[in-house]
């Protein structure tokens, strides 16, 4: 999509407002106002209408991400933020969410997670930096890291924009109806970057 519109906010304009499409038509099809009823926006928190917000920076930032690290990083490492902060969500209880310490068990999944990260990720670069030292070449390939981080806090952005939704579904009665509401509030803003691009 970024290919053919030639901007990666148009790109995800495009992808939320259909997204926001097809929720809306779901939702009316099951009965589901579209708006939020003033007394339950007034027991909400604010932070439950972030969502959207999470979402739009972690999507588009996929679409940043895809043409400098390629399909396999641009993959991987949201996972890892996903994992990562799944883990701080669930250890923490954060938004509300069922308090579930970290166990030995998970630890252990998470470390595998890292190391097979470092091992698809950061090693060949390792060793292709490494052939370049030993050529002597003077070219230097310029560093992904900064991107690579970006990509890990993508998925954390993402996971935090799952726990978000859940309690807002929960408040709404309806996880279609808050869906709908993440993806108007993530159409509104990428509209707005991409009239002011």
């Amino acid at each position: 999509m970024r290919g053919i519109v030639q901007s990666p906010f148009l790109a995800s304009l495009f992808s939320f407002a259909i997204g926001t499409l097809f929720l809306a038509l779901i939702a009316i099809f099951q009965g589901v106002l579209l708006l939020i009823t003033s007394d339950v926006f007034a027991r909400t928190p604010w932070w439950a209408y972030l969502g959207g917000l999470l979402g739009m920076l972690g999507l588009t930032a996929n679409i940043l991400l895809f043409p400098i690290l390629g399909s396999v990083q641009t993959v991987i490492l949201p996972i890892l933020g996903q994992l990562l902060m799944s883990i701080l969500i669930d250890h923490f209880g954060l938004f509300h969410t069922l308090l579930r310490p970290l166990s030995f068990i998970r630890f252990l999944g998470l470390i595998s997670l890292i190391v097979g990260v470092l091992l698809i990720v950061f090693l060949p670069s390792y060793l292709q930096q490494k052939r370049q030292l030993m050529k002597e070449t003077k070219e230097h390939a310029p560093s992904k890291f900064l991107w690579q981080l970006t990509g890990i806090i993508a998925g954390m952005l993402m996971s935090t924009q799952v726990a978000i939704n859940s309690f807002l579904g929960k408040q709404l009665h309806s996880s279609i109806h808050a869906t709908f509401i993440s993806f108007s509030i993530g159409t509104f803003l990428v509209l707005v970057v991409v009239l002011t691009e």
